[in-house]
């Protein structure tokens, strides 16, 4: 398997980083260290926290400057958003504590599916709060636009309680108005057949799942609150990994069966927005069958133009939406996976395509 791809490369080497030291963490108990010279929680959780974003932010920095345009390159935002992380994680964190000292598996289930909820109600919130942004409706369809974006950002779809907005990034204002109304109508298409509805619903009930899977492990395993919470966050980078390497199949497949429909609408275009998004993405037409199979929870560009099959099962971008709400268990993984190393907004809006 050839390497190839800088932001792959540095991708995997992030996640490594993060995998590795939570092997290290739960092989020496380093939770167990934080509960024997830190009984106060007050002090030993938020010391824990600022230390384990630590880790990762010199290599936020690093790799932002490796791989981002001058422009869209800012250690002040790597900052403010690992800030932001940090005060979150502290919030989920007595939530959490709360819930290891009642050993209930309903508690558990409940906190699973109720911060779920709340990270996508902070997502839809966040866009009229970090842009500049302009609002129009298209098709009854609520479009955000960001004017002041990152070129790395993708079209989304985001909820605030009931209502569902398209957000459009800067690169797709600069094109022209076709090929803009072109990518919206894919968005509108997972809106009206409720296919993004079903990849979050399924990422919900399959995060929670596993969150009672791992307070098991942990209430059977650990004694002491802060010792707890310290493996539970070890053991949800874990998992997220085995997650990385089981659900791309499956959004490759979801992505694939909608592009079917989207060539029937108009090939042309079809074929035009891919090349316009690849030119603010990893710029590779090809890939290697394995390291695409592996590592890309998209397909690249020949895959997408020359598929003709149509899959019985998919859910387009399952991969990166579950990683991304499994951080209600303080995991991490996503700020490196799938391309989001030092792109901070991709943290909080996982890319579509």
């Amino acid at each position: 398997m050839k390497f190839n791809n800088k932001k792959l490369s540095f991708g995997i080497a992030y996640v490594g980083l993060i995998v590795f030291c939570s092997l290290i963490g739960i092989q020496f108990n380093i939770g167990n260290f934080f509960s024997n010279n830190f009984s106060d929680t007050t002090y030993a959780i938020p010391l824990y926290l600022f230390l384990y974003l630590s880790c990762t932010f010199p290599v936020d920095i690093l790799v932002g400057k490796k791989l981002n345009k001058a422009k869209d390159n800012s250690v002040k935002r790597i900052i403010v958003y690992n800030s932001g992380f940090l005060l979150f994680f502290l919030s989920c964190s007595y939530f959490l504590l709360i819930v290891f000292h009642k050993k209930s598996y309903l508690l558990m289930i409940l906190y699973s599916i109720l911060i779920q909820i709340v990270i996508l109600m902070i997502q839809g919130l966040l866009p009229r709060l970090i842009f500049h942004t302009s609002r129009s409706k298209y098709k009854a369809n609520e479009i955000v636009e960001l004017k002041n974006s990152p070129d790395y950002l993708t079209m989304n779809i985001v909820r605030f309680f009931f209502k569902t907005q398209i957000i459009v990034p800067k690169i797709w204002l600069q094109e022209k108005r076709e090929n803009y109304l072109f990518h919206i109508e894919r968005f509108i298409f997972s809106i009206r057949e409720r296919t993004n509805l079903s990849v979050i619903l399924t990422s919900v009930a399959v995060n929670s799942l596993l969150s009672c899977v791992l307070f098991n492990i942990i209430i059977n395993h650990y004694q002491e609150p802060i010792e707890q919470l310290i493996n539970f966050s070890f053991l949800s980078n874990l998992t997220s990994f085995v997650c990385i390497l089981i659900l791309p199949k499956l959004s490759q497949q979801g992505i694939l069966n909608t592009d079917t429909k989207m060539k029937a609408l108009n090939k042309s275009y079809f074929e035009e927005n891919l090349g316009i998004f690849e030119q603010h993405q990893d710029k590779n037409i090809t890939r290697e069958k394995v390291i695409e199979s592996i590592f890309y929870p998209v397909p690249s560009v020949n895959s997408r133009i020359n598929n003709t099959k149509k899959f019985a099962v998919g859910l387009p971008n399952i991969s990166r939406i579950t990683i991304f709400l499994f951080s209600s268990n303080l995991s991490i993984i996503f700020k490196g996976v799938h391309g989001n190393a030092g792109k901070p907004e991709n943290w909080i809006f996982p890319p579509s395509e």
